[in-house]
């Protein structure tokens, strides 16, 4: 007599980390009592999940570039190369960014136009987050504001 090994679905896309981690708990458990039909559902939840989170890292409109231990680029999303007006592998370099902690500064860039960033770092098990966003406008409305009055 076979009996089927049941896992709960991950709730799409709005699953919390420890959420996460109990539900990969429980397949590396069952992993071995896992027929390939269970198996593929359960490859496929994930794959579902890693391109859903995937598109929300490219279509979001911060920057973000993710640092390994060393400082190098592992990836970026296409709104860090537009805020930086360059490849983020070439920027980084010259932006001397505090690695495996957090912390936020503003930035002035002059390529290819005049804008303020702020930046803040976010440590990652193994390296750290870049988020980059344009305060330009917003730095400019509190100067008119203070020199208003």
């Amino acid at each position: 007599m076979r009996t089927r090994t049941k896992f709960a679905k991950i709730p799409r896309h709005d699953m919390h980390r420890n959420e996460m981690k109990n539900f990969f708990k429980g397949v590396r458990k069952r992993i071995g009592r896992l027929d390939a039909e269970q198996l593929r559902e359960q490859y496929n939840l994930i794959a579902d999940e890693a391109d859903f989170l995937d598109a929300l890292f490219t279509a979001n409109s911060e920057g973000l570039v993710v640092l390994g231990e060393k400082g190098e680029v592992v990836r970026s999303n296409p709104a860090a190369r537009e805020l930086l007006g360059m490849d983020p592998s070439l920027a980084v370099r010259t932006l001397d960014v505090p690695l495996s902690v957090a912390s936020k500064r503003e930035l002035s860039i002059t390529y290819p136009d005049e804008r303020s960033l702020e930046m803040r770092t976010l440590p990652l098990k193994a390296g750290t987050l870049v988020c980059l966003r344009d305060i330009t406008a917003e730095k400019a409305r509190t100067e008119e504001e203070l020199r208003i009055g």
